[in-house]
């Protein structure tokens, strides 16, 4: 029996698989250039002093601001020195400028008993007890800084910061700083003085290349130093030879930046500095010439004990017949300040005691001269003029006779007679 043939099953096949997902090309991200990092912080010692002066408590918040970058100041066992040497000379001042008003109230003898002047008085009194009480107070921050003065107890924690630019004498770079620093001032190379006994300056400077090298960065000085660079019409410009010496010691791409303010060193560092912030600082910088004059005029003494015993001087001294000579008196005219330079115009008297047994040349030398006084009070004397008084008068310059005044023109009047080639010559 034949079985026919069934049909042969259909087989079904799988389904392919779905098609992949159009995904949008991503852009590339563009890379981010990373921040440039803030520039280094390093405050002279003289800025930091000048806060002793400040006249209200905006100047001091100012100072507090540095709290905030221990991490980012370069400072030195040499800075803390400096501060700690001066810091009772710019106090004193303070006490010396601290007066009562003088008030001399006159009335009327029928008024005398009268109740408004009595209170007038009283409130006088008043007034000069709590100056009194403001002195003590003053005093107070002398014998007991850590807990009377607040500038004292800012400035310590940025000196006692573990921070690596905070150079301390058992830092390992110490010995190679100050061994730098040693020869740069034998060098003469700035920072420097003229009168500098001390390596001072050169061993901020030398800790400032160290620490600009290791951490790549740029560094702001806040100074009104002259060593450092120049000031002129409100800008700074740093020393050519300090700005070309961080980019070769440290990175060509590093830069030196001179203000002569903390504030506007802050605002470069991106530190909120309000207006009565700056207001404070720049009426400190201009503190009046009569709070200065005591302290010039005393610079000045010296500066001219110093001249009289100078080379010129001493040639006219040695035209006369003195000894013992010493300064009599000077004035000083046209007292500015200007880009913390003191200049003034000196007049000045020098005398001598004439010796009895020899003939009287002379003894008194008066003269002029400028002087400038910088931040640091170094005193520079320049245009000196003197002259040696002998106490007789110039004999007056005899007029000539004039009599012989035609003499002079003679030939000039004789001329056409004497030139015989002109004799028989046709008039042109």
């Amino acid at each position: 029996m034949t079985i026919p043939n069934e049909p042969a099953k259909a087989t079904s096949l799988p389904a392919p698989p779905p098609p992949p997902p159009v995904v949008a090309p991503v852009a590339a991200k563009k890379k981010r250039k990373p921040k440039p990092k803030r520039p280094l912080l390093f405050i002279d010692t003289n800025i930091l002093l000048d806060f002793y002066r400040a006249r209200n408590d905006a100047g001091i918040s100012l100072l507090s601001k540095i709290d905030s970058l221990h991490d980012e100041t370069i400072t030195s066992c040499q800075v803390e020195m400096e501060f700690k040497k001066n810091r009772q000379k710019v106090i004193s001042e303070s006490v010396t400028l601290l007066k009562p008003p003088e008030f001399n109230l006159s009335t009327p003898a029928f008024l005398a008993e009268a109740a408004t002047v009595k209170v007038i008085k009283n409130r006088i009194q008043d007034v000069k007890k709590r100056v009194d009480k403001l002195k003590a107070r003053i005093l107070s921050t002398l014998g007991n800084p850590r807990t009377h003065d607040k500038i004292y107890q800012t400035t310590q924690r940025l000196f006692a910061s573990p921070s690596p630019l905070n150079l301390r004498h058992d830092t390992p770079e110490y010995k190679q700083v100050w061994r730098r620093a040693l020869r740069r001032f034998l060098e003469g190379r700035p920072p420097r003085k003229k009168e500098d006994t001390s390596a001072g300056d050169a061993i901020n400077w030398e800790w400032i290349l160290h620490c600009t090298k290791e951490t790549n960065r740029d560094v702001i000085i806040v100074s009104r130093d002259a060593d450092y660079g120049l000031t002129l019409d409100g800008r700074s410009y740093a020393n050519n030879w300090l700005s070309d010496e961080v980019k070769g010691r440290a990175n060509q791409q590093r830069k030196l930046i001179l203000v002569d303010r903390l504030s506007a060193a802050l605002k470069l560092l991106d530190v909120k500095v309000t207006r009565e912030e700056i207001t404070s600082e720049r009426a400190t910088i201009k503190t009046p010439v009569a709070a200065h004059e005591n302290e010039i005029e005393s610079l000045v003494g010296d500066a001219l004990h110093g001249l009289l015993n100078g080379e010129a001087m001493s040639s006219l001294i040695a035209k006369t017949n003195t000894a013992g000579w010493a300064c009599n008196s000077y004035d000083l005219e046209n007292l500015k300040l200007k880009d913390g330079i003191w200049t003034a115009h000196v007049s000045f008297s020098f005398s001598g005691e004439q010796e009895d047994d020899k003939p009287f040349h002379g003894d008194t030398i008066s003269g002029r001269c400028v002087i400038e006084i910088d931040h640091a009070k170094n005193v520079a004397i320049s245009e000196v003029k003197a002259d040696l008084d002998t106490g007789e008068e110039a004999e007056p310059e005899e007029d000539e006779p004039e009599e012989d005044e035609p003499e002079e023109d003679e030939p000039e009047e004789d001329e056409p007679e004497e030139d015989a080639g002109d004799k028989g010559r046709p008039d042109s």
